[in-house]
């Protein structure tokens, strides 16, 4: 009985197609489940790039501080006290932004991801991309970024908005794979978008703003598996839509604020 259901299992393995485990991709994404997801990849393909973006990071954290006579070198016009300013914030720029995080999520130095698994690694990068980690950078960067004076709108204009208009999350649809050969595939697969007032009819269905996109399968011990690209497509479109954030500010914190 032990032998038949091990059997079984094998070969309903086997016999999932290409598009069948592009959807469980998506699904596994969509439920948080980033080791699963990664799974799904196919690994020896990763490792090179796991290699590849090592490498580029350890160079990345040894990229010199610019100085003032580097912008002047570059633009002679530039009178110095304008240079020192753009020198500073350069500088400011490069060690407030974090390349690691924003490639591989819950890793903060090059040295970790170098001791991760590769398929730990290949997780902590398509988690990195995922709706919830971005908001996570959206608000740690919001925290340091100081507050602005927002131009402000009426009530009755954002109460109108939140509730006439919905904005439903894109999805990507599998639109078919090819067929043929036993080691390859590709799936194609295509996003599309919906506006649609929450309260009647008239649903306006967007169409896809992009072209179609092929997803690469390969067939390894009898699995189909996704090969990694810079340009996976996901789900959720967040690979397209990194998020961004501003700080407002409040009544109390202009009235708090030092008069000059």
């Amino acid at each position: 009985m032990l032998v038949s259901l091990l059997v079984l299992g094998v070969n309903t393995a086997v016999a999932q197609s290409p598009e069948d485990v592009v959807r469980a991709f998506f699904k596994a994404e969509d439920e948080g489940r980033w080791t699963d997801a990664a799974r799904m990849l196919d690994l020896d393909r990763f490792r090179p790039f796991l290699k590849s973006a090592i490498d580029n990071l350890r160079a990345t954290r040894t990229f010199p501080a610019r100085t003032a006579e580097d912008l002047m070198k570059w633009e002679p016009d530039m009178p110095r006290a304008v240079a020192e300013y753009q020198a500073k914030k350069l500088n400011e720029g490069f060690r407030s932004f974090d390349l690691i995080e924003r490639e591989f999520a819950h890793v903060n130095s090059v040295d970790s991801l170098a001791r991760l698994s590769t398929e730990t690694a290949a997780a902590r990068w398509l988690e990195a991309s995922g709706p919830a980690w971005q908001e996570v950078l959206a608000r740690r960067q919001m925290a340091n970024t100081p507050a602005i004076d927002c131009p402000p709108l009426p009530d009755s204009v954002t109460n109108e908005f939140a509730k006439k208009m919905v904005f439903p999350q894109p999805r990507v649809t599998i639109l078919g794979a090819t067929s043929g050969s036993d080691s390859v595939s590709y799936v194609v697969v295509s996003d599309a978008f919906a506006i649609m007032p929450a309260n009647g009819p008239g649903v306006f269905d967007g169409e896809s703003f992009r072209s179609p996109s092929a997803m690469i399968l390969r067939r390894l011990g009898g699995f189909w598996k996704i090969v990694p690209t810079a340009d996976l497509p996901r789900n959720d479109m967040a690979l397209s839509s990194t998020m961004f954030s501003i700080r407002c500010k409040t009544d109390s914190t202009k009235r708090s604020a030092p008069r000059k």
